[in-house]
């Protein structure tokens, strides 16, 4: 995945979260938290998290969210997918 497919999926990550995702508001602003550490790691102007931590983040969403929230989920995986085959 490019980094504009990535982009991408952060993008609908963040439309899924702030409008069409039924969570709690601590688990919501986790994730937006995880969004913004992605688009700073895509940034090339800004430093961001450590790459190994961003994929920590990544698993642990996916888990929290695997059954309530499918669609976000598939957006995380194919984060997470992008950021081990080095899109980052």
């Amino acid at each position: 995945m490019n980094r504009e497919s990535l982009r991408a999926s952060i993008d609908g990550l963040r439309a899924e979260l702030t409008q069409d995702c039924p969570t709690n508001e601590a688990t919501r602003e986790r994730l937006l938290g995880l969004v913004s550490d992605l688009e700073r790691a895509l940034s090339d102007d800004e430093e961001g998290p450590p790459e190994e931590t961003i994929l920590d983040s990544v698993k642990d969403a996916i888990e929290q969210l695997e059954l309530e929230h499918p669609r976000a989920t598939s957006l995380l995986n194919r984060i997470m997918l992008s950021l081990g085959s080095g899109g980052i």
